[in-house]
Order: structure tokens, then sequence, then C-alpha cells
């Protein structure tokens, strides 16, 4: 080396800017692949860590990264399963996904549990093109020399827990969901992370910073509609992690499951339909039906037959496919034009028809809004499109997680009539000597009122499982004026509502109910029998709607057409249903 080169090497000003690119340049580094890998993570703010455990303690032991499905009941778009293929990687183990079915959930039903189960096997086939093995598990009843765990913790998981190395699990908002994983959180050594899988916009990361509860639509909208914007618009779209694990880890990891799976836990499903019965053999037939699972759960396991309330394979099929499906055709210019103009149109049933797949997590909110963004940005020009999906987002996303909010931050009343606001409470009783107890449940529950509007709405609810959105108010608003106690008409449209709709038993379903005693609504002047809660007449659907209303009814009463030809309501569904 010559004593110039020596020279220029040596030069401090060099050195320095060689030492400032090399910095630049491992930022652009690591910046790249913060970018590359943020296709594949999940946002931050969807996660959060239920306890305090180091996810080493248990590596040694652990067979498998568990995550624990029981709100996001679907294999794609699904945040948590992400996060869980993630970790699964990071420990060169498998993921085992379970679900902990319990066969007495309050109000739920063969007609709800049909739902479940279709959707549980659309999970079980999209998991195994990823190797990845689902469990459904349910657990024998209860002898009676056995103590109840007063924790309530699905005993499935617990035990399961054991021969895992971490838990994953999505978040549930209701009470029951929130005491089972909190009493998990007490019982187990291992790491629990919760990823909120069905939002747009995450609850708990602005908890702390908004504890109020927002007594309108309005005040929500101010802070969520951006966020919205936010994870729909910048976050990018979430992509399937490949897993890194083969079949014999696959096999080891179903062993450690069976070892721990013992006698108490009688029903498995993980490519086969296994009974409780010692005589009954399990069945290793490829293709598993819904109704080979709930007679086993009638037959053995203490489901209920409510042969009163039917299934409505007719109207709504469960399933992450048929909820794409419902979504494709909802996303279809000459649907989506009409919505904004006509939705509440009962007659025309103008809906997206997702509700009971977003109950019960077969679609994820998230994915649904990023499509209808999309589409509404490759359809800038139309102005019909443009209001049809701010229309639709802003019940999506808006009204519904304001629903959400509510559950959270009244946990422990937001299914009682005391959660309303006290105005509510007090314009009620103010009036309740201008109200007489006119029904029955039970002739409510048949639709056997003197208001045929009303009989319709309850008739599609019994029948099909879902009420169009506009007759759900009505619906609910003369039962509150039916009855003389306020707080029995809260709980008989709390029982028929989570009884037969298929989205019952939902934050939506509390604020919804709500809504009818005034809850997120404003003060109306006061009047008989409502005081200064809103009321919703015959008169005034009539008046809006016209023959559409007299359609509705004639269509869910069983009325005859002209020409004297009976309606068939099942092929008038038909018709309308979008798939």
């Amino acid at each position: 080396m010559s004593s110039e080169e020596e020279r220029v090497i040596l030069t401090p000003e060099l050195k320095a800017r060689i030492e400032r690119n090399k910095r630049e340049a491992l930022e652009r580094l690591k910046a790249n692949e913060k970018k590359l890998s943020q296709r594949a993570r999940v946002h931050g703010d969807r996660i959060r860590r239920v306890n305090g455990e180091d996810a080493k303690n248990n590596v040694a032991n652990g067979q498998y990264v568990l995550y624990w499905m029981q709100s996001s009941q679907r294999a794609r778009y699904n945040e948590a399963l992400e996060v869980a293929v993630e970790r699964a990687n990071a420990h060169k183990k498998p993921v085992v996904v379970a679900f902990a079915l319990t066969c007495d959930y309050e109000d739920a039903n063969e007609r709800h549990y049909n739902f479940m189960v279709k959707g549980l096997l659309d999970v079980k086939e999209g998991l195994s093109r990823r190797n990845v093995p689902f469990f459904l598990v349910t657990k024998k009843k209860k002898r009676k020399e056995e103590k109840e765990d007063a924790s309530g913790i699905p005993e499935t998981i617990l035990s399961l827990s054991k021969k895992a190395i971490e838990i994953i699990t999505d978040c549930g908002y209701l009470r029951v969901l929130r005491i089972w994983r909190e009493a998990l959180a007490r019982k187990v050594s291992i790491p629990i992370t919760e990823v909120e899988t069905d939002v747009v916009v995450p609850v708990f990361a602005h908890l702390s910073s908004r504890p109020k509860l927002d007594v309108s639509a309005a005040s929500f909208r101010a802070f969520a509609l951006p966020k919205s914007f936010e994870h729909t618009e910048n976050v990018p779209d979430l992509e399937e992690i490949v897993p890194l694990w083969n079949a014999e880890d696959v096999k080891k990891a179903r062993m450690s499951v069976m070892d721990v799976l013992d006698d108490r836990f009688a029903f498995v499903i993980d490519g086969r339909i296994a009974s409780s019965s010692s005589s009954s053999t399990p069945s290793t037939s490829a293709k598993q039906t819904a109704d080979d699972i709930l007679s086993v759960l009638k037959t053995e396991f203490g489901l209920k037959e409510t042969p009163h309330i039917p299934k409505c394979d007719k109207y709504h099929i469960g399933g992450e496919i048929e909820a794409m499906l419902k979504l494709d055709a909802f996303l279809d210019s000459v649907v989506l034009r009409k919505y904004g103009e006509l939705r509440n149109d009962c007659s025309l049933g103008l809906q997206s028809h997702l509700a009971p797949y977003i109950h019960y997590g077969q679609i994820s909110v998230l994915h649904v809004a990023k499509r209808a963004r999309r589409f509404a940005n490759a359809h800038k020009t139309d102005e019909k499109i443009q209001k049809s999906v701010e229309v639709f987002l802003d019940e999506l996303i808006i009204r519904r997680e304001l629903g959400i909010q509510f559950v959270v931050k009244k946990r422990e009343t937001y299914d009682t009539f005391d959660a309303l606001p006290i105005w509510c409470i007090n314009t009620l009783e103010k009036h309740k000597d201008e109200r007489e107890t006119r029904y029955t449940y039970e002739e409510l529950e048949k639709g056997q009122t003197d208001d045929p509007l009303w009989n319709a709405a309850q008739n599609e609810l019994r029948i099909s499982g879902k009420t169009h959105n506009y007759t759900r108010m009505y619906w609910g608003k003369k039962v509150v004026e039916w009855f003389r106690d306020s707080r029995e008409a809260w709980t008989v449209l709390m029982r028929l509502n989570d009884t037969y709709s298929l989205d019952g038993r939902d934050p939506n379903s509390y604020t919804g109910v709500g809504w009818v005693f005034g809850l997120n609504d404003r003060s109306f002047p006061e009047a008989p029998i409502m005081g200064e809660v809103r009321r919703m007449s015959m008169s005034g659907c009539k008046k809006k709607f016209g023959k559409a209303i007299d359609a509705y009814i004639d269509r869910w009463n069983g009325q005859r057409e002209k020409g004297g030809r009976q309606v068939s309501i099942a092929n008038m569904f038909k018709k309308q249903k979008t798939r």
C-alpha cells in the first residue's frame, strides 16, 4: 500500500463519512425488513399480554403453541392464528388449535349450534391445508361427587395448557369470555397473549385514554373514524405465515393432546368423530357433517332439542365460505348502488346479511371494511356507491364497535335494564301508568298480537334467524309500549332476541335492545306512554315506505298474493337471497 493510499484511508473526514454511510445503510436495511415483515405481522395495538410469564419457562416440556379459538371461528384473515403461527415458528414447534364447546350456553339452542358447527367444520378444512391440527372438545357432564370449578374456565383449555409452550387467544368482550380468560391467566404458568381479531379499531389499546362511555354514535365517531382509516388504508393486508413444522412434529403434538384429554373429555374432532359411548366406534369418514356432531351432542352431552326453533339453513348457512359468498354478492355494483338509498325498505331485504357471520367470527370485520373501501376507491365517480359504502361502514364500524365499547365499559351491567341512562329509566317510570301489559311471552313468541307489522318482524326472526334492521327497531319499540313494567319489557326482548336471532348474545344485541329504550339516542319532546323516548308507529312506517310495509307483512305473515296463490316464505327469500 502506498503512502498516498494510506493517507486517504486514514482521513478523519472520510472515516466519519464511512461510519455514517454504514449507519444509514443499516437503518435502511432494518426499515426494509420491517416493511417486508409488516405484511405478515399483526398491528401492535391488537396484541396484549394477559399475564407476565416468560415463554422460556415451558419451552423444554411444551410440545406446541396452543391457539385457543373461541370468538374468531375462521381460518382466514385471523390475526390470532397468524400470531400463533409466528410464535410456533420461533419455538420450532407446531400450532394446535382448540375450540372448547359447551352445550349449556345460556339461551343457545340447536339453531345456534347448527350454524356454529357448520362454521367449525370450515375451520377444520381451512387449517388442514396449513398442516394445523384442530380439536373441538366438549366435556362430559360432571358427576354428582365432582365439584364445579368456580372460575368457569373450560377445562379443555386448562388441560391442553399442560403441554403448551404458550397460549394465544382471540379477544372476547362479553362478561363470560372475559372471566374465562382472566381465570385462565391466574391458573397457568405460561404466557397468554390476547389478540383483537374482530374489530377494526382495537379496544384495549385506547381504553386507558378513553375510559368514559360514549353517550352517542357522534361522539364515538369522532374518535373511531380516523382510527378506522388508519387500519383499513395504511395497514397492509394480513398474509398467511408459512408454518415451518413438519408432519412428524404434528404427529407428536396430536399425541400430546390425546395424552392430556383423558376420559373426562369425550368428544374430540380431529379427522374423526368420537363418541362418549363405550359401544361407539369413532367414525373415520373424511366428510363429517354438522348433523353427525349435533346428534352426538344431543344424545350424549345434554344439548337440548328445540323443535319449535327450526334451523335456518334455507336462509343462512354457517361458515366462512358462505360468509365470503355473501360479501362478494353484497359488493356488487348493482346491489351496492341501491344500498344507501333503499336499505331501510324492509320489502327488499337489501342488506349485507353478514351479521350472523360477524357474530361468530366466521368473517373478519377488518377484511370486510377493507374490501368495501377498495370497492369505493374503484368507483370514485359513482356517487351512489360512495354514499352506500359510507353508510355501510358507519354501521359496520361505528355502530357495531360502539356496542363493543359499551359492553367493555359496562361490564357488570350491560345486559340489564340498569345499564340505561338515568333519563331513560326515569321517563319510562314516570309514564308506566299509561301502559298496560298486553301480551304474554308465549303470545309474542308465536307472533300472536294485534299488530300485523310486529307479527311479521317476529315471524321473520322466528323463521329465518334474523330480522330486517328497520323492522327490528319497530319490533323492540312496540314491546316497550306493551309492558307496564319496563324491566319486564327488557327481559322479554332480550330473551326473544337471544333465543331466535343468530346474532343474539352479542354486544350489538345489548345496544340494539338498549336503543329502543333510549340508549345512544337523544331525548324527544315528552309524550304519553313513552315519555321522552323515541316512538315508532305503524302509520309512520307506512307513511315512509308505503306499500313496502304491506309487502313485508304479506311475506312473513303468510298472506295470499293477488290471484289467491299462497306465498312461500322460503321461496320468496330465495329470490332475494344473495350468494
